[in-house]
C-alpha cells in the first residue's frame, strides 16, 4: 500500500471513529471542577455531597445533572442542602453548565467572576444566602440566561447597565438586598421579561417611562425603596407591587 492509500485510509477512519478523549477529557474537568468547589464547603450535622468522589462519576452525584451521554455536567442543584463556605471560582470551568441552582443555603463572600464564563447558562438561582459584595462584572455574556434569582442576600452596588444585554431574561429577581441608585431605563429593552423583583433595597429617583414597553411584564415589586414619581403609563395589575 503507497503512501497515498495509506493516508486515504487513515482519513476514513479518524471520521467514521472519531477520538472520544475530548469527551473523557470534559467529564474529567467538570469532575475536578466539582470536587474543588466541594472544598470550600462545609455542612452539618451529616454530609449531603456524601456521594461526591474521586472513585465515581459526577452524574451519578447528588445533585449533578449530566447529558445523554454522561460526556459534561448540564445542571447543578444543591438548593436547600444546609450548606455553607463560600462559591469557588472553580465553578467557572462546568462551561457546559445550564442551570445552576444554590437557593437556600447559608453560603457567604462575593460571587466569584469566573461565573461569567458560564455563557450556556439558562437559570441561575443563589436566593436566600448570605452573598455579599457586588454583581459580577460581564454578566452580558451570559446570552442564554432566562432566570435570574438572587433575592435576599446581602448584595450592594448599583443595578449594573449589562442587565440590559441579558436579551433573553424572563425573570429578574433582586429583592431584599441592598442595592442603591436609580433603576437602569435600559432594562426596558429586556422585551421578554415577565417577572422584576427590585422590592426591599435602597434604590431611588423614579421607574423609568420606558418600562411601559414591557407588554410581557406581569410581576412588579419594587416596594420598600425610595423611588418616586408617577407609575399611570404602567399596564393596572394586581401583580404589580408599586407602593
Amino acid at each position: 500500500m503507497n503512501f497515498l492509500s495509506q493516508f486515504l485510509v487513515l482519513l476514513i477512519f479518524i471520521k467514521c471513529f472519531p477520538s472520544v478523549e475530548p469527551a473523557t477529557l470534559g467529564i474529567t474537568t467538570d469532575k475536578e471542577a466539582l470536587l474543588s468547589f466541594m472544598s470550600s464547603i462545609s455542612y452539618e450535622p451529616h454530609n449531603p455531597l456524601s456521594t461526591w468522589n474521586q472513585t465515581t462519576s459526577p452524574c451519578n452525584w447528588t445533585g449533578v445533572l449530566c447529558n445523554k451521554m454522561g460526556s459534561r455536567v448540564m445542571g447543578l442543584d444543591l438548593s436547600g442542602l444546609q450548606l455553607s463556605g463560600s462559591i469557588s471560582r472553580y465553578i467557572g470551568n462546568l462551561s457546559f453548565l445550564q442551570s445552576l441552582h444554590l437557593q437556600n443555603n447559608r453560603f457567604i463572600g462575593p460571587i466569584p467572576q469566573e461565573i461569567t464564563k458560564l455563557f450556556r447558562l439558562k437559570v441561575l438561582n443563589m436566593s436566600s444566602n448570605q452573598i455579599e459584595g457586588v454583581l459580577p462584572p460581564n454578566i452580558s455574556q451570559w446570552k442564554e440566561l432566562e432566570t435570574l434569582d438572587m433575592m435576599e442576600n446581602r448584595i450592594t452596588g448599583k443595578l449594573p447597565e449589562e442587565l440590559s444585554k441579558l436579551t433573553r431574561l424572563k425573570v429578574l429577581k433582586l429583592g431584599k438586598n441592598h442595592f442603591y441608585g436609580e433603576i437602569p431605563p435600559s432594562l426596558a429593552n429586556v422585551s421578554s421579561l415577565t417577572t422584576l423583583n427590585f422590592g426591599t433595597n435602597s434604590l431611588s429617583g423614579v421607574i423609568p417611562s420606558e418600562f411601559g414597553r414591557l407588554r410581557n411584564l406581569t410581576e412588579l415589586d419594587i416596594t420598600i425603596n425610595n423611588i418616586t414619581g408617577c407609575f399611570s403609563f404602567l399596564v393596572s395589575s394586581s401583580a404589580f407591587n408599586m407602593s
